[in-house]
């Protein structure tokens, strides 16, 4: 049965079929793409010390020159920036084969002011900016529903 929120009827990234997929448990490496220096500082600065190897963008045109050599687990993207938008850098990044196994996480303040069909634009999740020391505990909370348990030491 479809589902609503998935018009192109694939599996989220959390419902992964694939049973050699050991990306679940294995999330190492993390991207960050914000134009907001202050976030930027802030994901790598909390990840790192969760233990994660983490590379920043300040735009969608930066994050798609330095990922060309490289495939995270995990992409955090605001919605929000200049040249390219979140929803344009997510919809590159879903066309390309080896992002397959790559979750795109929209982490943006305009999606706390409105309602955003992230699903449509192929993020596997939202999170909405607010205080830093709130949003390091759902950081925490959404990477440990992807699969790797982590503390939340800040």
């Amino acid at each position: 049965m479809g589902d609503s929120q998935n018009p192109r009827n694939e599996p989220n990234k959390t419902q992964r079929t694939d049973s050699n997929d050991t990306s679940l448990e294995h999330i190492e490496s993390i991207f960050v793409v914000d134009n907001d220096p202050a976030v930027c500082t802030f994901m790598s600065m909390f990840l790192e010390k969760q233990g994660y190897t983490v590379n920043t963008a300040e735009d969608g045109l930066q994050a798609l020159t330095a990922l060309e050599g490289q495939r995270p687990d995990v992409i955090f993207i605001d919605l929000v920036m200049p040249f390219i938008s979140g929803e344009k850098l997510c919809q590159i990044l879903r066309s390309q084969r080896r992002f397959d196994q790559t979750y795109c996480i929209v982490l943006s303040a305009i999606s706390s002011e409105e309602e955003i069909d992230y699903i449509s634009y192929g993020f596997d999740a939202c999170i909405a900016k607010g205080p830093l020391k709130k949003l390091g505990g759902i950081i925490v909370e959404v990477l440990a529903l992807l699969g790797k348990e982590i503390t939340h030491d800040t």
